[in-house]
C-alpha cells in the first residue's frame, strides 16, 4: 500500500512511474514487453499507456481494449449501463483534469490481470509547508513493506518460484517454493509453453529460515 502527496500539474504517468509492483520485476525477468500496457480506471474512464515507445496508432494494443470493446457491443444491443466508457492518453493527463469523487475507489491495472485499489482522500492548495520544488512530486509519503507471499501448494514455505501457463495449477501464475516446485516436476518434464521464473525477493525478511 502507498500513500502520494501528488500536484495537479503531475500527470497519470508520473504517478504510474512511482507504483511499484513485485509482478513487474517479474515480467522485466521475462521481457515480456506486451505486458507492459496498463491503465488507471476513473469515473468511466480508462486512462491507457502501453510502455515507451509504443503508441496506439501504431499498432499497439491497450490494456482496456477488450473491456472497451464488450461496452460498446452492450451499448449497440441496448445496454445502457455501459454507453458512457471512454478511453484516454495517460501521458497526456494531468491530475487537475480529472473529475474524481473523494473516498471513491478507482483502479491501476496491469500486467493484464493485476488491480490495485485507488484512492483520493483530500484535495488542497499547496502551502509553505510543502516542499516546494516541482520535481520532488509524486512524493511517496508511506510505503507498506514488502508482504510474504507463500507457497500456492504447502501454503507454509515463501514463494520463490512464478510459474506460469502450467494447467496443472488453479492460478496463473503459480506461486510455488522450491520443495514443491522441485517436488511437482520431478517426474515430469517442463512442458515447453510453460515460463518459469525466479521470485525477485526484495525484503529478505520474508524468506524462512531454514531456506
Amino acid at each position: 500500500m502507498y500513500e502520494f502527496l501528488v500536484l495537479g500539474t503531475n500527470s497519470l504517468l508520473e504517478l504510474k512511474e512511482c507504483i511499484e509492483c513485485q509482478t513487474d520485476k517479474i515480467l522485466q525477468q521475462q521481457q515480456q514487453y506486451r505486458l507492459e500496457a496498463c491503465s488507471f480506471f476513473i469515473e468511466g474512464t480508462f486512462y491507457d499507456y502501453l510502455g515507451e515507445g509504443r503508441s496506439i496508432g501504431e499498432g499497439g494494443i491497450p490494456l482496456s481494449s477488450p473491456v472497451v470493446e464488450f461496452a460498446r457491443q452492450k451499448e449497440q444491443e441496448g445496454d445502457t449501463l455501459f454507453k458512457n466508457f471512454k478511453t484516454e492518453n495517460m501521458q497526456r493527463t494531468r491530475l487537475s483534469d480529472l473529475e474524481i469523487r473523494l473516498g471513491s475507489h478507482y483502479f491501476y491495472l496491469h500486467a493484464v490481470n493485476e488491480r490495485h485499489v485507488m484512492i483520493f482522500n483530500s484535495i488542497r492548495f499547496i502551502n509553505e509547508k510543502d516542499i516546494q520544488r516541482r520535481s520532488a512530486y509524486p512524493l511517496v509519503l508511506y510505503r507498506e513493506k514488502s508482504l510474504r507471499i507463500r507457497c500456492n501448494v504447502c501454503k507454509t514455505n515463501t514463494s520463490q518460484k512464478v510459474v506460469s501457463g502450467d494447467l496443472f495449477f488453479p492460478s496463473c501464475p503459480a506461486e510455488l517454493c522450491n520443495d514443491c516446485f522441485d517436488s511437482f516436476y520431478e517426474d515430469r518434464e517442463i512442458p515447453e509453453k510453460v515460463r518459469v521464473v525466479d521470485r525477485v525477493v526484495t525484503d529478505k525478511g520474508c524468506l524462512d529460515e531454514d531456506e
